[in-house]
């Protein structure tokens, strides 16, 4: 799990002595609180209450002016610990302090100190080495003005949790952003809106815990199956946890797929015949719908195929059902996480600035600052160039994944996908990217067809103008402004694609932008993404294929090569006898239908992208 933090409490004590500051609500026995502390006049600063609290560094200037610039941490918080903590300051002293509760993170918090600075608007927290290339990395400044309200900037790159201040005397800011790689961190200047007479700086790294996912591989009968015929088996875990819950032994009827910038299904049905696969079922989806141990929302399914990790997928619904047809059964249905994070809403105007990849990391982090909706995603380091705002508010009534998505979905924007890994530790949830798509053109497989067989049983290629357009525009959302005025959404201009000058007549589309923008440089990019993607009668590829053992097609290549060799009446042969119906396309999806009693084989559908074949 990623280490992640939420709500902090923060409190300030003028005229010295003591003063409280409050536990963060919803913290537990695994959570652990850092505390950033600054007292100014008294020589000393003490946080106490419930369990020992460890001082893990300290600046100190002069005790009549700056006595600490502290980071305190407590590794738990047990069940009997107070509801409010304790500082204690000099006694005609000032003081601030904020906790802010941490979960998922493993060891002791790294702390380096900065210099001690006086006289000046600037304090300067040090750079250094991430302890891991998944964490936090905290910066925390204070500092003393001459009897002035402060403000604080916020250095590039990281996002502001709060400001503090002790009426106008001590006063500290405290900032942040994830780790997603060891690459040294680079000092950060802390910049006060009024001059110091002293201050100070300290940056604070949390190394993530690992996330520890037995895969479990199923085992395998000591014969090999024939082409396309190989034993599946659907493992069943906690979705946050990943603890093993059982297996869905009896399932039939399976299909799941995955896409490029969409989210995915699984569905199966499990027949009970008998009382003993009924109860089994029943540890997974309790007869009882107020069992909260278990049932459809906390589960996920991993489908494993001769030993390799097709995917994860959040099981969402569970139908009982009998029938004389099928008999007694249970249908089950699920997603893959992306579509998990549509289901989570948006509870907080959220702003990151930045390189696109950069904020689409963050608003994920975002997502995981509460444990319950961490799903310990591991993000893919590195940026894309492109620098492009992501802002998203409550009242757009929205969630995580359709704002992920449609922030993506921009000119120079970006693809993504979630590919589970099996490592040495573990089953790692990927969150993989490319800009301006997915496009991982060393991933390759080959599929033939030819008039007395092969493995492509049959392709499907769909052309519609009903889902393009030969001229794109998008409709934004209405500028604020006086009410008594007559205000109207933000049009773009209608953008033109090749297809009139060639003679094609004009059909639209004006596309409503999700987030209701009112930034025309984001509208523009919308259109022109829709624009290069949907121009005249877009065009959709799939074939089908029969899947043997050593096909060389793993479930993890979304946004790969594939390259269809085929030799029908459509697709006829070139004059040297070739086939005419031969490259590369760019995989966008896939869907897998496992052998049933009435089809033998596996058969995977590959779906292709627009982009034409190439001879």
């Amino acid at each position: 799990m990623s280490a992640t933090f939420r709500t902090p409490t923060s409190a300030a004590g003028p005229n010295g002595g003591f003063f409280a500051v409050s536990q963060p609500e919803g913290v537990t026995p695994q959570t652990g609180l850092l505390a950033f502390l600054a007292a100014d006049s008294g020589g000393f600063a003490f946080l106490s209450g419930g369990s020992d609290w460890e001082l893990l560094a300290r600046i100190a200037g002069p005790s009549t002016h700056l006595s600490a610039v502290d980071v305190w941490w407590k590794a738990r918080v047990p069940a009997d610990d107070p509801e409010n903590y304790i500082v204690q300051i000099g006694p005609t002293a000032d003081g601030v302090v904020a906790i802010v509760p941490i979960v998922g993170a493993t060891g002791t918090p790294q702390v380096l100190a900065g210099s001690l600075y006086a006289g000046t608007t600037d304090v300067i927290s040090p750079g250094g080495d991430p302890p891991s290339a998944d964490g936090l990395e905290f910066r925390w400044a204070a500092g003393i003005p001459n009897e002035a309200t402060i403000s604080w900037n916020t250095p590039d790159g990281y996002q502001k949790i709060l400001d503090l201040q002790s009426e106008d005397e001590v006063g500290g800011s405290l900032v942040w952003r994830r780790i997603y790689s060891t690459t040294p961190a680079d000092p950060a200047t802390h910049t006060a809106s009024d001059s110091l007479q002293f201050g100070a700086a300290l940056t604070v790294f949390v190394k993530s815990a690992p996330v520890v996912i037995p895969p479990d591989p199923p085992p395998f009968p000591a014969f090999t199956p024939v082409k396309g015929l190989l034993p599946m088996q659907y493992r069943v875990h906690d979705a946050l946890t990943g603890s093993y819950r059982g297996e869905l032994r009896t399932a039939t009827d399976v299909t799941f797929d995955r896409r490029d910038g969409d989210a995915g299904g699984f569905s199966c049905w499990c027949p009970m015949p008998n009382r003993r696969e009924a109860d089994k079922l029943a540890r997974l989806i309790p007869r009882d719908p107020a069992d909260l141990d278990s049932g459809p929302g906390r589960l996920v399914v991993h489908p494993w195929r001769s030993g390799v990790l097709w995917g994860v997928y959040w099981l969402h619904t569970a139908e009982i059902e009998q029938s004389s047809r099928l008999g007694l059964g249970l249908r089950m249905q699920g997603t893959t996480l992306d579509g998990y994070m549509a289901s989570v809403s948006l509870e907080e105007d959220v702003l990151f600035v930045g390189d696109q990849i950069d904020n689409a990391r963050a608003f994920i982090a975002h997502l995981g600052q509460d444990p319950r909706s961490n799903m310990g995603f591991t993000l893919m380091p590195g940026t894309s160039g492109t620098v492009r705002e992501l802002a998203a508010k409550i009242a757009d009534n929205t969630t995580y994944g359709r704002v992920l998505r449609d922030y993506a979905r921009a000119d120079g924007g970006f693809g993504y996908v979630i590919n589970p890994t099996v490592t040495e530790t573990g089953i790692e949830r990927r969150w993989v990217w490319a800009s301006p798509q997915l496009d991982f053109p060393d991933l390759k497989v080959t599929f033939t067809q030819a008039r007395n067989g092969g493995e492509v049983t049959g392709f499907r290629e769909v052309r519609s103008a009903l889902r393009g357009a030969t001229r794109f525009g998008v409709v934004g959302g209405i500028p604020d402004g006086d009410a008594s005025t007559e205000r109207t959404a933000v049009r773009t201009p209608l953008i033109e694609t090749a297809h009139l000058d060639a003679g094609w007549p004009i059909f639209d589309q004006r596309i409503i932008h999700p987030g209701n923008s009112t930034d025309m440089t984001e509208l523009e990019r919308y259109a022109a993404y829709y624009a290069a993607t949907a121009a005249g009668a877009p065009r959709v590829f799939s074939a089908d294929v029969i899947l043997g053992r050593s096909s060389g097609f793993h479930p993890n290549m979304i946004g790969g090569q594939v390259r269809f060799v085929m030799n029908n009446d459509w697709h006829t042969p070139t004059e040297e006898g070739g086939s005419s119906f031969n490259g590369y396309q760019r995989i966008i999806g896939w869907s897998l239908t496992p052998a049933t009693r009435t089809f033998g084989k596996d058969k995977l559908q590959v779906i292709t992208a627009q982009a034409g074949v190439g001879s």
